[in-house]
């Protein structure tokens, strides 16, 4: 099994990594991953793709790797939530804020917009898919 979390769309060629995941992965082995479709530009010059579930599956077929399946990690109010922490992180940037403060502000507001993600999914099963904060993926290495 390998894992990666928030790697493949800071990768300038996505498909050389995806040729080195086949290349090490044994038969019927797994590549789990997570990438973020919906986030403030990072890693200024290496910040290079979104992908959709479509276009990251396309990039593993040409690389011999299978979706298995691609499950949304966070809708419409979890992209709210993450937008208003984007702010209160620019806005108090210059107070150079440690970890313990940022939590005590992140943490309710994650909470909050998460719970609301949760109910609005229940009542519109698959609207979420199409707007995400991004995606967990399972690819698998055919025989």
């Amino acid at each position: 099994r390998l894992y990666d979390s928030w790697v493949l769309d800071d990768l300038e060629e996505p498909g050389n990594a995806l040729q080195e995941i086949y290349r090490v992965l044994k038969t019927n082995g797994y590549y789990f991953a997570v990438v973020a479709q919906s986030t403030n530009q990072h890693f200024t010059g290496h910040d290079y793709f979104r992908f959709f579930p479509d276009a990251l599956a396309y990039w593993a077929k040409k690389h011999n790797l299978r979706c298995v399946k691609y499950k949304s990690y966070g809708g419409d109010f979890a992209l709210i939530g993450f937008s208003v922490i984007s702010i209160f992180r620019r806005r108090f940037y210059h107070f150079h804020i440690n970890s313990v403060v940022e939590w005590l502000y992140c943490m309710p507001i994650n909470i909050v917009f998460k719970t609301l993600d949760v109910i609005a999914k229940k009542f519109s099963s698959n609207a979420f898919e199409g707007n995400s904060s991004g995606f967990c993926y399972v690819f698998k290495k055919g025989e």
